[in-house]
């Protein structure tokens, strides 16, 4: 079988600060299988909570603890006809402890993954999964984050965790405090859902398109921001940051007013 793991990411964002709420889970796993406290896999190393499944599938709270093994007020919660894979005593390394075990939905089925209690912010986010039954074969998931339209991701795993067939990047935001991962396979095939690891980082404002008001979120609190620029008459002058000129044509108008709301609703 092929595996494949992605992870979304603040894309095309700078990171300049990292701050502590990092946590990694994985799906099925035996304690006999049980992961090192220090394998990162495609993205960070220490403690690994361990997520089971009820047998009848039913929605179980699990209280989750960060990668220094201390106790957080993060919770996940998973969703989606599934059952219990776990293979993942019989080998060796931490990687296939990881990736060959977790929550399997038959064909057709999904796994939605949702944690709550997180912090506001951006964050990374990688997800480990297969689909297909057979060697010799792509693996082909669909993603959709906070319930954005679903992202196709199609690879191979060979034992190694590479950009392009094992991981991909992508962009997570948090604004209440929940984060939703949801997984289909495509073409009907029955997909395994290995493990999640989330990242909180901290980027500079101003790089963030449409942050106007430097909180590091796109919302309606920068569409007042931008009234109140364009009515005062602050225009670009060229010598300086611009960030309300969002078209990138020095001035301040109603096509950066649409751009900025394209954006709200684009998230």
């Amino acid at each position: 079988m092929y595996r494949i793991c992605f992870s979304i990411l603040a894309a095309a964002l700078t990171v300049t600060e990292c701050i502590a709420q990092e946590i990694n889970v994985d799906f099925g796993t035996e304690v006999t299988g049980a992961i090192t406290s220090d394998f990162a896999a495609a993205g960070q190393g220490g403690f690994w909570n361990s997520v089971g499944l009820n047998p009848s599938g039913i929605r179980t709270k699990y209280s989750l603890q960060d990668t220094n093994d201390i106790a957080t007020d993060v919770s996940l919660q998973v969703a989606g006809t599934t059952t219990l894979v776990k293979s993942a005593s019989r080998f060796g390394n931490d990687a296939r402890r990881l990736l060959l075990d977790g929550v399997q939905a038959e064909a057709g089925g999904s796994v939605t993954v949702e944690f709550n209690g997180l912090e506001p912010g951006f964050y990374e986010v990688i997800v480990y999964g297969m689909s297909g039954d057979r060697r010799n074969q792509d693996s082909s998931l669909e993603v959709s984050i906070q319930h954005s339209p679903p992202i196709r991701i199609t690879g191979r795993f060979d034992n190694e965790f590479e950009q392009g067939e094992s991981h991909e990047l992508f962009e997570g935001v948090v604004h209440d405090g929940s984060l939703t991962v949801d997984v289909r396979a495509f073409n009907r095939r029955t997909i395994i859902l290995s493990g999640i690891q989330i990242h909180r980082v901290t980027i500079h404002a101003r790089q963030l398109t449409g942050d106007l008001t430097g909180d590091s979120v796109v919302n309606t609190d920068d569409i007042d921001e931008f009234m109140t620029v364009w009515e005062d008459g602050h225009g670009c002058d060229g010598r300086g940051s611009c960030p309300a000129d969002l078209t990138g044509d020095a001035e301040i108008d109603v096509f950066d007013l649409l751009e900025l709301l394209a954006i709200i609703s684009s998230q």
